[in-house]
Parts: C-alpha cells; sequence; structure tokens
C-alpha cells in the first residue's frame, strides 16, 4: 500500500481502495479457472483428435505441437495487445475467454464431424487440419497470461510478485 494511496484513521493508515484486495482475488479466481478450463479443453480437444486422427506417436505430436504453437503465439500476442489497451486488459482477458468458450461449445461437434476431412489424409496434411482447427483456441488460451501479469503489474507496480502470485 502506497502512502498517498491511505487515509489517516484512529487506528492508522487505511487504504482508500479497500476493494483492491478482492479484486485481486478475483483476477487470481477468474486466472485459476481459465487454467483449469484449458487443461479441460486440451485433454477433452487431444482424446477427440486422437479418435479421429489415431493414437500413436505422430498424432501425439501433431496435437501436443498444436497447443505448444498456439500457446506461444497466444503470449507473444497477449503481451502485444497488454500494451496497447493498458486501461481494458480485463477487458481483453474476458474476450479471449469468451471466445475460447464459445469454440468449446462447438467444437465436439466440429472436431468429430471433422473426421470425414481427416480420413485418406497424409500426415502432413492432418497436421495442418488439426493447425487450423486448435489455433484459435490456443493461441487465446496463451494470451490470457500476459494479459493478467500486464494487468498485476499495472496494477501493484511491483513486477517480481505478481507473476508469483498468477502462477502459484
Amino acid at each position: 500500500m502506497r502512502l498517498s494511496e491511505s487515509i489517516p484513521t484512529a487506528g492508522g493508515l487505511q487504504s482508500s481502495r479497500p476493494s483492491t484486495a478482492l479484486g485481486r482475488w478475483r483476477v487470481a479466481g477468474a486466472f485459476f479457472l481459465s487454467g483449469f478450463a484449458a487443461l479441460v479443453y486440451q485433454v477433452a480437444w487431444q482424446r477427440l483428435l486422437f479418435v479421429v486422427v489415431g493414437v500413436d506417436i505422430e498424432s501425439v505430436t501433431i496435437v501436443v505441437s498444436t497447443f505448444m504453437l498456439g500457446m506461444g503465439v497466444g503470449a507473444v500476442l497477449g503481451g502485444w495487445i497488454a500494451d496497447r489497451v493498458a486501461g481494458r486488459i480485463l477487458v481483453a482477458f474476458c474476450l479471449a475467454e469468451i471466445a475460447i468458450a464459445c469454440y468449446g461449445l462447438v467444437s465436439v461437434g466440429l472436431l468429430v464431424g471433422s473426421a470425414e476431412a481427416f480420413s485418406g489424409l497424409s500426415r502432413p496434411a492432418a497436421a495442418l487440419l488439426c493447425f487450423g482447427l486448435l489455433l484459435i483456441p490456443t493461441v487465446c488460451m496463451g494470451a490470457t497470461l500476459p494479459m493478467l501479469v500486464a494487468h498485476a503489474f499495472r496494477s501493484t507496480r511491483h513486477i517480481g510478485c505478481p507473476p508469483g502470485r498468477c502462477t502459484s
């Protein structure tokens, strides 16, 4: 708590922003639920794609690579967005989560329905189709952490603590 954000009381200094701690817990809770949902989506989509493309080392590599690429690109994009919309980072976070949820609602039908498209494809073509099907939601998933870290840093102005609080 900074002195400029405090007001004097009989018992000492009190924050002029009493809901800051509650706000941090809400953001931390949203991030926890976001990460949990991302893990559930990853397992569900992985199992659905295994039904479609088969279970062998190449298909596992395709699915995991798609997630890693999407998360990495999303992290870069999320940092870029956080720099551009500094005052509305939580809105951007919510939009990314809404995009992930919308894809989650249609994903079972989309992935099962794509089984026909996967049949007879070579591995490289199946990999491209898999990348195409999962890239947008995984990019959105990867974008959430940089957005919340930027929000936490802007809220506290302390770079060391916010990332640790977001991920612990």
